[in-house]
């Protein structure tokens, strides 16, 4: 999967000296100078091994059997995990004086960043921590709702799934996949992606209307309320700013090979 290959692609810098540099925790950690590129290919493999179970975890437990806080309680297992992952990859590795840079190895380093691009990044940021945080404000809140609200939700809950509701369920699945690929592919100006976020959001949109009624305290509907006028934010940058010039500029520059 292209877009797993390329969260991996993060983890590895090049040096001035040509030499290859893996960072396990990206900003938040040193970079260790690989000995080979056979070791940098095993790494990266089990790197998009792990975020593909992740992903897969969190769309089973969380969006299809509804139980959000079984992934929250697993967050510091899958630290701990990785931890012992990267002791187990980087022993015996010299570590480089080389800094984290985001940028380093892309071949956008180059192209020029301006405001609305920044901003397009920090929107695309800030919305999905809007969506994070406003389910576990929604998992925490549901236990102080109402009597009458609660046995509802648990009734919702346990029901039997219709047919349009399975679809609907799945087909929102699908939708939020689509929507995080398409946002790390906009974070990282790739012009496909802008059609693909923009036709999520659009679907979504229409998904919404099958899904019957729902239940959601004042801070949760706040939170959801802010991540949807963020969403609206990024695609305005995205056809009402310079950032959507960008993109077809350095799309351009990649299909030309610069």
């Amino acid at each position: 999967m292209p877009f797993l290959s390329s969260l991996a692609d993060k983890s590895f810098k090049v040096d001035e000296n040509g030499k290859i540099v893996f960072f396990p925790w990206g900003y938040f950690g040193k970079g260790y100078i690989l000995v080979d590129k056979a070791q940098e290919d095993k790494i990266r493999k089990a790197i998009i091994v792990s975020n593909i179970v992740g992903l897969s975890l969190v769309l089973i437990i969380g969006v299809v059997l509804r139980l959000w806080f079984i992934t929250l309680l697993l967050f510091p297992f899958v630290i701990v995990i990785w931890t012992l992952q990267t002791k187990r990859f980087t022993r015996g590795l010299e570590i480089s004086q080389m800094a984290y840079s985001i940028n380093s190895n892309a071949k956008s380093a180059a192209f020029p960043i301006d405001k609305p691009t920044r901003a397009l990044r920090i929107s695309i940021i800030v919305q999905w921590f809007l969506i994070v945080v406003g389910v576990i404000v929604g998992l925490y809140e549901e236990r102080y709702l109402p009597e009458i609200l609660r046995t509802y939700v648990n009734a919702d809950d346990s029901k039997a799934l219709s047919l349009v509701e399975t679809v609907v369920m799945i087909s929102g699945v699908f939708l939020l996949l689509g929507l995080i690929i398409s946002s790390i592919g906009l974070y990282r100006l790739k012009q496909w992606a802008r059609t693909v976020y923009v036709a999520c959001a659009v679907l979504g949109t229409v998904l919404f209307l099958f899904m019957g009624p729902s239940v959601t305290s004042p801070i949760q509907g706040t939170f959801e309320y802010l991540a949807n006028a963020t969403e609206g934010f990024t695609i305005a940058l995205l056809y009402f700013s310079s950032a959507g010039t960008n993109f077809e500029s350095l799309n351009k520059n990649d299909r030309e090979g610069r």
